[in-house]
């Protein structure tokens, strides 16, 4: 049996309670009442939806703040670390590490140099520092010269490897600047003087021929190389076969061992002051000389030999040593002021020599003149000037004068010390 849908049975026209009502415009709703609800409905779903983007926008704001922080350190860093001028350099930014002022194996107007250490912590163009010496003389870099933070450079009065001693150097300066062999000074000028050391023919810097003068590496800075204790003579070998290190760090300056009489050179040391002829005291017991040491290295005296130009001759032995920059007095009396005692010597009273040699090396000669030139005086020694305070000036009587500091038994002198006069 089929079955007939319940619809299909009704008469056409008959419905079961529904109307239409168009009364809001849409056919077929069921009143105004339901219409009504359905939109209140979707308002409240929009609400929701404002609330969720409210959240999202705070958390992306934290993001972005982070992100700006970093970015602006950066930045800062970078533009500092660029190469800086001249004139934005400060006291002791550069120093004065190394200084060949006395080369042996060339000559001085070609192997003179010296070396500067950048301690500023930034790479800098030397384009525009003036350098100048105690004389007068002086010259500007007027090109780019860049020398990285913590590294050095070298200037040289001759840029020839062939002639200079196989130095390397960064700048060719002019020849009217020289480094005194003796005493000089070398100033580092900017905005600002920048560094300057001053030494002193070897009173208390080292005073070389043929090597350098070498800052120590724990004294690298524009207020420790001042002290001439801080430098050393540098015992690094070059290929001309004098000393230094142009361009690279110093050796360590130890100090401990001291050079020997075979380490000399002709003027390292020389004879300062001799009392030949007591007053106070016989002469068998009161005569003594004093020897200079010239050099920036302890010296040790043993095996020096010291003669006159006749028969008599005396060589040190044992250890004998004479600080750097300092005296050592050798005498026929065991005074206090005597270092050394002899018996075999004597100092003639009125004309006589004394030869400090050792091997085919004569350091030092000098010959006084019964008075012509050199002081002739009883109870007195015989000092060396101060301005004539060298091996090759001594041999001039008229650098000489009488002491007049009264020590021991009565006499006058100084042994041990600097000179009256």
């Amino acid at each position: 049996m089929t079955l007939v849908p319940l619809l299909a049975l009704l008469p056409l026209g008959c419905s079961l309670g529904f109307t239409t009502d168009t009364s809001d415009g849409v056919p077929g709703s069921q009143g105004d009442s339901a219409a009504d609800t359905d939109t209140d409905t979707d308002t409240d779903t929009d609400a929701d939806a404002d609330s969720d983007t409210d959240t999202d926008t705070d958390s992306d704001t934290d993001t972005d703040t982070d992100t700006d922080t970093d970015t602006d350190t950066d930045t800062d860093t970078d533009t500092d670390g660029g190469t800086w001028t001249i004139d934005r350099l400060a006291a002791g930014d550069l120093v004065i590490s190394e200084i060949m002022q006395n080369p042996a194996a060339v000559s001085d107007d070609d192997g003179e140099w010296f070396e500067i250490y950048n301690a500023s912590g930034h790479d800098v163009d030397l384009d525009g520092i003036n350098v100048a010496d105690g004389g007068g003389n002086d010259f500007d870099v007027t090109v780019s010269l860049v020398v990285a933070a913590g590294s050095y450079t070298t200037f040289g009065v001759d840029a020839d490897t062939s002639v200079n001693g196989g130095v390397h150097v960064d700048y060719d300066y002019p020849g009217s600047l020289g480094l005194g062999n003796g005493d000089d000074t070398l100033t580092l000028t900017g905005a600002v003087v920048l560094d300057t050391v001053s030494w002193d023919n070897g009173a208390s810097f080292p005073d070389p021929d043929g090597a350098s003068m070498a800052l120590s590496p724990t004294a690298l800075t524009a207020v420790a190389n001042d002290t001439g204790s801080n430098w050393c003579t540098s015992s690094h070998p070059m290929s001309s076969g004098d000393s230094g290190t142009p361009g690279a760090a110093n050796d360590a300056c130890t100090g401990s061992v001291p050079d020997g009489v075979a380490d000399l050179a002709e003027g390292d040391i020389f004879v300062t002051e001799v009392l030949q002829n007591p007053d106070a005291i016989d002469d068998s017991l009161g005569e003594w000389f004093e020897i200079y040491n010239s050099t920036g290295n302890d010296v040790d005296l043993d095996g020096l030999v010291i003669r006159d130009l006749d028969s008599e001759t005396m060589t040190v032995s044992g250890t004998l040593v004479v600080p750097a920059g300092d005296y050592v007095v050798l005498g026929l009396g065991a005074d206090a002021w005597v270092d050394y005692t002899y018996s075999t010597f004597t100092l003639g009273n009125d004309t006589d020599e004394l030869e400090l040699s050792y091997g085919s090396t004569v350091f030092d000669t000098i010959e006084w003149d019964n008075g012509a030139h050199f002081p002739d005086p009883r109870g007195e020694s015989m000092e060396l000037e101060a301005a004539h305070w060298s091996a090759s000036a001594n041999d001039d009587g008229d650098h000489w004068c009488s002491a007049t500091t009264v020590f021991g038994s009565g006499d006058s002198g100084t042994p041990g010390a600097a000179s009256d006069c």
